[in-house]
C-alpha cells in the first residue's frame, strides 16, 4: 500500500527521532511487527519460550561460572535478538557474549580470572 507523500514524510521524520534519541532506537519496529505477526496473537509462546529457556541456560552458565557456554548463548541471543530488531537486546547480549570470552564490555581487552 502507498501512503501519501506527506503520511510518508512523517513517517520518516519519526524515525528519525526514534534513531536520534537512542542511536539506532530500541526496537527497529518494521522488523519486529512482520516477525510478532508470525508468532501465535494470543500468547507468543514461541518466541517467549526461545527467551526463557536461554536466560535460564544463561543463569545455570553463571552458577557454573562456565564462560564459554555464557558466551556461545549470549551469541545466540545475540543473533536471535537481531533478527527480531530487538537492538538493545542485541547490545546486551554482545557484552554478554564478550564476558564469556573474558572480554571487557567492549570486547578489547583480556580480562583476568578472578577466584
Amino acid at each position: 500500500m502507498l501512503l501519501p507523500p506527506h503520511t510518508h514524510e512523517n513517517n520518516a521524520k519519526d524515525s528519525e527521532k526514534e534513531q536520534e534519541g537512542c542511536g539506532l532506537g530500541l526496537v527497529d519496529h518494521a522488523v519486529f511487527d512482520q516477525l510478532t505477526d508470525m508468532d501465535n496473537e494470543d500468547d507468543h509462546e514461541f518466541s517467549k519460550s526461545i527467551a526463557e529457556t536461554t536466560f535460564e541456560q544463561m543463569d545455570v552458565a553463571l552458577d557454573a561460572k562456565d564462560l564459554s557456554e555464557l558466551s556461545r548463548l549470549g551469541h545466540f541471543l545475540k543473533g536471535s535478538s537481531a533478527f527480531m530488531g530487538l537492538r538493545k537486546v542485541t547490545a546486551t547480549c554482545e557484552k554478554i557474549q564478550y564476558v564469556g570470552n573474558r572480554r571487557d564490555g567492549e570486547g578489547n581487552a583480556n580480562v583476568e580470572d578472578k577466584a
